[in-house]
C-alpha cells in the first residue's frame, strides 16, 4: 500500500501523508478485493495522463481529482481501470490494422542513422 501513495505522490508532485488512514483505507479495500499494486499504478498513470493540466468544464483543475479518494473509490477504481484495459486493446488492434509498429521502426531507423556514413555526400 505505500508503494501506490508513494507512486502516487511522485507522480503528481502532491504531499500525501503515507500513514494517514484516510489516504490509506481505499487503498487497502482494493488491494483486498484481490486487485494488485500494478492495477493502482496503472490506474494513477491512466487518470494522470487524462487529468493533469485539464480544466473540466466546471472550471476545476482536473489534478484536484487526483487523490486516494478519487481514485481508488470503489465506485470509480473498477471502471478507472477498465478504461486503460479497453485503451491497451485499441492500442494493438490500431497497431494490427495499419500493419505499423512505430516505436519498433523508430529504433530501427536510430539504428541505421548511427552507422550512416556521410563522407559519400556530394554537399
Amino acid at each position: 500500500m505505500d508503494e501506490v501513495l508513494n507512486y502516487l505522490i511522485a507522480k503528481t508532485g502532491k504531499d500525501f501523508k503515507v500513514k494517514a488512514q484516510s489516504n490509506r483505507k481505499f487503498i487497502s479495500s482494493r488491494l483486498k478485493e484481490g486487485y494488485t499494486v500494478d492495477d493502482c499504478k496503472k490506474v494513477i498513470d491512466k487518470k494522470y495522463s487524462d487529468w493533469h493540466g485539464v480544466r473540466f468544464s466546471t472550471g476545476t483543475i482536473g489534478d484536484n481529482y487526483l487523490t486516494p479518494i478519487t481514485l481508488f473509490r470503489p465506485s470509480n477504481f473498477s471502471r478507472y481501470l477498465t478504461e486503460i484495459s479497453n485503451s491497451d486493446v485499441n492500442k494493438k488492434t490500431n497497431k494490427e490494422k495499419d500493419g505499423f509498429d512505430l516505436e519498433e521502426m523508430a529504433a530501427e531507423t536510430a539504428s541505421q542513422m548511427a552507422t550512416f556514413d556521410d563522407s559519400d555526400l556530394p554537399f
